[in-house]
């Protein structure tokens, strides 16, 4: 073996080390803002401001998206995984007392809305969250940038419905209206 390929074999460790280590932490999302922040910010026609909300199309992709202010989400996604399946999901959120949640399924996962409080999305506490409850890591940290956001419009080749509302789990006697009421902005598109 030559020099070089040592080197290789030790940075490949390092980095690896950093994925598992370092990378899945509040710390590091707050870190990471300031590099990734740049992969955000794109040009975009802004369809609707509101006070908890807005609605825009990215121009670069072309699809519409909502991006909330304080209704925490969590993009699971389900490739290389066997285990995120509509019966876990249902069964690991009904597990919460103290919450409530709207399950809905993507094509390529799940997005789970708490719905029963709160969560401004500039917080460690809602990274914190996302990072214990399976979140995909790049969307807590984009999400710790800009707030909660999903796509509303297909991508080439899709069909709408883009998502299948599985129901609400955890404690149901929790829910807020006003968090439910901007769930269903993304049922109706």
């Amino acid at each position: 073996m030559g020099f070089y390929k040592s080197f290789l074999n030790l940075s490949y460790s390092d980095i690896q080390y950093y994925r598992t280590e370092i990378e899945h932490t509040p710390e590091c999302v707050v870190l990471l803002e300031k590099q990734l922040t740049n992969r955000v910010i794109r040009p975009q026609i802004l369809l609707k401001d509101a006070e908890d909300y807005y609605i825009a199309k990215d121009t670069l992709r072309k699809t519409e998206y909502i991006c909330f202010r304080n209704i925490l989400m969590l993009d699971i996604d389900i490739k290389n995984s066997y285990i995120f399946t509509d019966n876990f999901m249902k069964n690991y959120f009904n597990k919460f007392d103290d919450m409530s949640f709207v399950i809905h399924k993507s094509l390529n996962g799940y997005h789970v809305f708490v719905v029963s409080r709160k969560f401004d999305y500039h917080t460690r506490e809602s990274v914190q969250f996302m990072l214990q409850n399976f979140c995909d890591f790049y969307y807590c940290c984009f999400s710790y940038i800009r707030g909660y956001s999903v796509r509303i419009s297909e991508k080439e080749g899709e069909k709408k419905p883009l998502y299948k509302n599985l129901g609400i789990y955890g404690n149901r006697s929790l829910v807020n209206k006003e968090l439910m009421d901007l769930v269903n902005i993304v049922e109706r598109y």
